[in-house]
């Protein structure tokens, strides 16, 4: 065979050994993985079998699941990462879990500055708006944002359920429930800025439109734009679960609105019938007064 048939079949034969090299490596690691987290749960249970309830026991059950296992298992992972032996989906949304996640989940505190705040339109619409209100992401005439509120303290943190999103909550209370909250769905969100402005680090949460749908102020830069990079890794990973919610949302809205046109029709049924009514008396009434007319006058 000429120089570059040679060439080309020990390229292809490298390609291949390296291919069948790759595989036996992710399946090597994909065993071992098992094994440390085999070695991790057996570990725990050996600490909840012989700590018993409450005292030492909890401390060293505590031990365990922040302990040599579970800093193993979280290693042997990065290098599963680092070797490709895992999607790059999948590396990513351990690293959100692992470093943005807590961040969201545990929530901050900020100062409140404006809020979306939508104002029904009459009818039909303001029904539905009314109904689903600003949690549910309903679409309304927002008109300016509302600077209700502004500079009480709330507490934000990721709402992990339905309607997926940012919850926000004054720490002042009225009647022993927040004095204002909201939530700003994620499928709703597509812009997060971290900015300085009016001299206050301010963190600003907006809409496919431009429009603002919450903004706050924190004490510093670097919590906004803790705040801007976790929002948006949770953009790209929880990507199916925003559309999910989104289409959650907007199949209540679409019932809503069934239900809104229904209850509609029936009003138009009854008001119609009651003037029918009206009237067919009317004609009644009529129609025996010129049969008395009718009989007095043969009578005569």
């Amino acid at each position: 065979p000429s120089g570059a048939g040679r060439d080309g079949g020990t390229e292809s034969t490298a390609m291949a050994s390296g291919a069948m090299m790759q595989a036996a490596a992710r399946q090597a690691l994909g065993s071992a993985e098992r094994s440390v987290r085999g070695l991790a749960s057996s570990a725990a249970a050996a600490v909840r079998g012989s700590g018993g309830a409450g005292g030492a026991g909890a401390s060293v059950m505590e031990q365990a699941r922040g302990g040599p296992c579970a800093c193993l298992e979280r290693a042997w992972l990065v290098v599963a990462d680092a070797v490709g032996a895992t999607a790059p989906e999948d590396a990513r949304r351990r690293v959100f879990e692992r470093d943005h996640l807590p961040l969201l989940r545990d929530g901050t505190v900020f100062t409140l500055v404006c809020f979306e705040k939508p104002q029904p339109k009459a009818g039909f619409m303001g029904q539905v708006t009314s109904f689903l209100g600003t949690s549910g992401g309903a679409r309304a005439d927002a008109g300016p944002p509302s600077s209700e509120g502004q500079g009480m303290a709330v507490m934000v943190t990721l709402l992990l359920e339905e309607p997926l999103g940012i919850e926000w909550r004054t720490l002042e209370q009225l009647d022993r429930k927040p004095k204002l909250q909201g939530v700003v769905p994620l499928h709703r969100l597509r812009v997060v800025q971290s900015e300085q402005r009016d001299s206050r680090p301010q963190l600003s949460l907006q809409g496919g439109r431009g429009e603002v749908l919450l903004t706050l102020a924190a004490e510093d830069m670097a919590t906004c734009e803790r705040w801007k990079v976790a929002l948006e890794e949770a953009q790209v990973v929880l990507a199916a679960e925003i559309e999910e919610s989104g289409e959650e949302q907007r199949g209540l809205l679409d019932r809503q609105r069934r239900m809104v046109d229904l209850e509609r029709r029936k009003r138009d049924r009854e008001r119609a019938k009651a003037a029918l009514g009206n009237v067919g008396m009317r004609y009644t009434a009529q129609a025996m007064v010129n049969s008395n007319s009718t009989a007095a006058a043969t009578s005569t």
